[in-house]
């Protein structure tokens, strides 16, 4: 019997699928929008994701909103059975959820109203943005506005352009255009609530608006630090393993390690900002900086803070010196294999690119390390700000430029879609 089955599952048996795959026929009448179709899927992807983000810290950053939602109720009822004459108990009976529901929110507000003791009692926070500069709100609202928007712009064009031309879509501009992405996002949570407090010199943010800014400000950051350190692995590979190169990064393994990157920050800042929303606010509520810095949340709060502030500092010099470790053994490579061009025009060339991507580099890991690896002082309460701002304000200005707008391929391509838009018209 067992020879006779071994026979028949050897020769296959017919009438049985021999299908290993299937073709899915998305949409067939626009297949030549595939690229466009791609970046709006993505954008709605991502927007969807951070947007149930902010509902998931919301929740666990206030404690007003630690309540569960019921669906449908089951409450347990005790009744007699007159004629058997016993209790049956646990007996599970529906009833409608609505005047529960309105019970458990009339008696949340209460306990709201009234204020329920051992709670935090701070609802919002007050940033103390540039206090001597106070009377040039005017001017630094206009300078800022102007490197937001240059900045947006700059990051913008390299995305449209890497997926709007199929030259471009190769592993190095799929992680340019990544990080370009994650540079627009890190940027817009913090300048705009900038500009609104040198415009309207209104300083105060909502604790859960506190709380949101700073998981969001953390998340991608260190997506950005983690995408810098794949991008010099992939700079490193086309440069000193040129042979092997395609078959070590095609744009399958670019978008799993962009995947990975934001994953790695996710779990890694969820965890602390869980731990965080769980620490008390109860004394002064001034935070001495432009945006919702953790170490100074970390401060204000009555709570035992040593365990977090320890968390805090092992995961943040994880996520700068590991990506910082990788580029510098990645760009010492590339510096060995350049010197050993023969064409001193080639060499100077690629110094010339390697030197400028040094140059971002440096300012945001040296930024970095000065804020959150030094020990802290309050007479350098100043100097941190002006190193946030380099990583806010300036790195995101210059990255456009010295990444892609001064790749002669990104201008051809650039310059050919223009020419499109002009047939077009």
């Amino acid at each position: 019997m067992m020879t006779n089955r071994e026979t028949e599952i050897t020769m296959g048996v017919k009438n049985e699928s021999t299908t290993q795959e299937f073709i899915l026929e998305a949409f067939p009448a626009v297949q030549h929008l595939g690229n466009l179709l791609f970046l709006v899927h993505l954008l709605a992807y991502l927007a969807s994701i951070m947007g149930n983000m902010v509902i998931i810290i919301i929740t666990w950053a206030d404690h007003r909103l630690q309540t569960p939602i019921l669906g449908e109720c089951y409450i347990s009822l005790l009744y007699f059975k007159k004629r058997k004459k016993h209790i049956v108990k646990n007996t599970l009976f529906p009833v409608n959820c609505f005047v529960v529901k309105q019970r458990m929110m009339r008696v949340r507000e209460t306990e709201i109203t009234m204020g329920v003791k051992n709670e935090s009692t701070i609802q919002e926070f007050i940033l103390e943005v540039f206090p001597a500069v106070q009377h040039l709100g005017n001017l630094l609202f206009l300078v800022h506005l102007l490197a937001y928007l240059a900045s947006i712009m700059g990051n913008m064009v390299i995305i449209i352009i890497t997926w709007a031309d199929h030259r471009l879509q190769m592993p190095m501009y799929v992680l340019l255009s990544a990080f370009s992405f994650c540079e627009c996002c890190f940027i817009t949570t913090v300048i705009p609530k900038l500009l609104s407090i040198f415009l309207s010199g209104r300083q105060t943010i909502p604790f859960t608006a506190c709380f949101t800014q700073t998981f969001f400000f953390l998340f991608l950051g260190a997506v950005i630090f983690f995408l810098m350190a794949v991008m010099s692995l992939d700079r490193y590979l086309a440069i000193c393993k040129p042979l092997h190169y395609a078959s070590i990064m095609n744009l399958r393994i670019s978008f799993l390690l962009i995947f990975l990157c934001y994953s790695l920050s996710f779990i890694f800042f969820t965890g602390l900002m869980l731990r965080v929303s769980q620490l008390s606010f109860c004394g002064p509520n001034i935070i001495s900086h432009f945006f919702c810095d953790l170490g100074s949340l970390i401060h204000l709060s009555c709570s035992d803070t040593r365990s977090v502030e320890i968390h805090f500092f092992f995961l943040t010099s994880f996520v700068i010196l590991l990506p910082l470790i990788i580029t510098i053994i990645a760009y010492s490579n590339i510096v060995v294999t350049i010197l050993r061009l023969p064409s001193a025009k080639e060499r100077q060339k690629a110094f010339s690119t390697c030197s400028s991507h040094l140059i971002v580099l440096s300012l945001m890991y040296g930024s970095c390390v000065f804020i959150y690896l030094i020990p802290k002082q309050v007479n350098r309460l100043d100097s941190n700000k002006e190193a946030a701002l380099v990583n806010t304000v300036v790195t995101p200005l210059l990255n456009p430029v010295i990444y892609t707008l001064r790749n002669k391929q990104v201008h051809q391509a650039l310059r050919d879609t223009l020419s499109r838009v002009r047939l077009q018209k």
